[in-house]
């Protein structure tokens, strides 16, 4: 999730995320792009002018607090693999890494 908030950022939209309290290997990255994320997934956390959501599986996915929340506010929302594939169509050529 962190390399689609940075991709986002570059394409100057405004970012931000939630995630759990960890410290994970990306820390310095969103730091250095300046995006912040809040600890938790409480519905009430979610911004009010959000206009896109983007999910992954992690933390409950579809049935994520702020997930339903965006919901019922009508929010645009995209799985990660959704978003991915939406990104991918403005480019001429694509590359697919698949890990095993």
């Amino acid at each position: 999730m962190t390399n689609l908030a940075i991709i986002l950022k570059k394409m100057t939209k405004t970012v931000s995320g939630s995630d759990i309290k960890e410290e994970f290997i990306t820390e310095p990255l969103l730091k250095k792009y300046k995006i912040n994320y809040s600890v938790g997934f409480k519905k009430d956390k979610l911004p009010k002018n959000t206009d896109l959501l983007i999910y992954s599986a992690a933390h409950g996915g579809v049935v994520n607090p702020q997930i339903i929340e965006g919901k019922k506010r009508g929010v645009k929302i995209f799985s990660q693999a959704e978003i991915i594939g939406e990104l991918c169509q403005h480019f001429k050529n694509v590359i697919d890494i698949v890990h095993q």
